[in-house]
This record gives structure tokens, sequence and C-alpha cells, in this order.
């Protein structure tokens, strides 16, 4: 059975806080947050959500202590205010990474020993800082990544296509962000029943990276579709079952956090794989790197 907590329950940690309790990912539920009104207002709120329905979870406003008894710690602190329209998760960097330095001192001090997932954006350059933070094994620090940008690539081959989203596979790679990239030729492999020859793949993969800016610009934030693709990570790090899941690890060869094909299970990253790239494609993963690494600096 899942502990878990929730560090930030804003826009994005409340939408998983709810996801989670729904599909029956949690048993207990941690909420902390900078405003403590803000975890009661959202535990009395939940609690209210489970009358009537089939859920059990019990929702706590979480003690610093208690992060030593969870399971997964989820860091979601942003604040979507200060990116004034741009779109740009650079613009919150100065923010979270205050944020992100102070809770990753409450991880060690109270012996954390869980797997650590961050949303947190700029999402590659936060895991990373707090990765370095914490010196926790990289194997048990996750970012969500491009698991999100690859979960838009499925809608908008779907609709290229005609077809469901599920029957496809897809894939983004490099950062959560402008400089992320489609490894078309992989792409095409694993989807053999789609034909790709008539369709504008560059134009499809803007298609899809519009998807987050649409979302963005028409209700001001993004949240249901992070907190289901956070959801489905920590469904599959809370079983001894393999997955296969794009995700924001540690490369050794770049020593950054990107946006990488990944194997894991209740361990946390059991191994990354270095899908095959043509030689436009890892121009474009040296753009993501230059561009994290760009970013890193500003910390």
């Amino acid at each position: 059975m899942s502990k878990i907590g929730i560090i930030g329950v804003g826009n994005v940690g409340s939408t998983l806080a709810h996801t989670l309790i729904e599909r029956h990912h949690v048993t207990d539920l941690y909420l902390f947050d900078q405003k403590p009104e803000r975890c009661l207002a959202e535990q009395q709120d939940l609690i209210c959500a489970q009358i009537g329905q089939n859920t059990t979870a019990t929702i706590h406003i979480g003690e610093k202590y208690e992060l030593a008894q969870l399971d997964i710690v989820v860091f979601s602190i942003g604040n979507i205010a200060l990116l004034n329209g741009s779109g740009s998760r650079f613009d919150e960097l100065e923010f979270t990474k205050k944020a992100a330095k102070e809770w990753a001192a409450h991880l060690v001090e109270y012996h954390f020993k869980g797997i650590l997932l961050v949303i947190t954006n700029p999402c590659d350059v936060i895991t990373h800082y707090m990765q370095k933070l914490t010196s926790f094994d990289p194997k048990r620090v996750i970012g969500t990544g491009t698991s999100l940008d690859t979960a838009r690539l499925q809608h908008a081959l779907s609709l290229a296509f005609e077809v469901a989203p599920n029957t496809i596979r897809a894939l983004v790679l490099g950062e959560h962000g402008a400089t992320q990239f489609v490894p078309w030729d992989y792409v095409k492999s694993i989807n053999p029943q789609l034909d790709f020859g008539k369709i504008d793949l560059e134009r499809l993969a803007h298609t899809a990276l519009m998807i987050g800016e649409t979302t963005f610009t028409g209700k001001g934030y993004t949240s249901f579709g992070i907190a289901n693709q956070a959801d489905q990570l920590i469904s599959h790090l809370t079983t001894s079952k393999t997955v296969f899941f794009p995700i924001s690890a540690y490369s050794l060869y770049d020593e950054i956090y990107i946006g990488q094909y990944a194997a894991l299970n209740c361990t946390g990253i059991i191994e990354t794989f270095e899908i095959p790239l043509n030689e436009k494609e890892k121009q474009a993963y040296q753009r993501s790197v230059t561009w994290i690494k760009e970013m890193a600096t500003h910390i």
C-alpha cells in the first residue's frame, strides 16, 4: 500500500492528488505547501470528493518529519504567474530553485528513503538540482520530463491518422520545453500499422508542441495532462513489474538530466535506453543538452 507526499498543492499538485485518489493509486496522501491554509483547504475538499465514491484514501496535512515514512514524494511547487504569458518554463527558475533548495534540505534532514518525482519547471534543471542537493542515488530521483510531450504527440498522431491515441506509440526526447524533439525514425519503426508517407512530420511535431501552448493560453496553466502522466508514473513506481516510460533521467555522458526512455519499477530507474538517432536528430539532442546546461548556469 502506498504512502505518497505532494509538495506544492497548487493547480498541478491538487489535480494530481485527486487523480491518485480517483484511480486508487494511494492509501495515505500527505499534503505539503508553503501556505498551510492551502493544505487544509485541499484536504477538506479531497475528503468531500470521496463521499459517495468507492475510494478510501486518508488525506493528511503533512508534517516534515513524516517525509521519512513516505514511499514517493512528488515535488510540484511552481508560480505560474511568473511566466507573464510567455509560456517559457525558464521564467520560473528563480522562484523554483529557492523552493527546491529549501525542500531538498528537509528531505535530507528527515531521512527520506523513497523515490523523488519532480514535476516543477524547468523540469530537467530542477530535477538535477534536487539530486545534487540531496545526493540521492540518481536512480530514485526522476523528472516527469517529456512524458507529457509524448502524450501530446500521441494526441497529434491520433488526429492525423484518425485513430484512438492509445493505439499509437510515441516518444519525445530532450528538454521538457522548446528544444524537445521527436526521433521520427524510431517512432515510425514502432508503428508499422501507420503510413507516414503523406505526413508532414515537422508540422506534426509542431502541432504536438502547440497543444501545450493552446492549453496554457486558454486556461493560464496546464494540470490534467501532467497529472495523468505523474499518476501513471507513480502507479509504475509502486509495483515490482518493469515498465517503460519517457522521463527526465540523469545522463552520465552529458552530466545532466534530460528526457530519455527508461525502464522503471518500485526501485526507481532500472536503466535508460539509447534510442537510434539520425544525424538531424543528434543535432536536435545536442541543442537540448546545450540549452539545459545554459539554464543550469543560473542556479
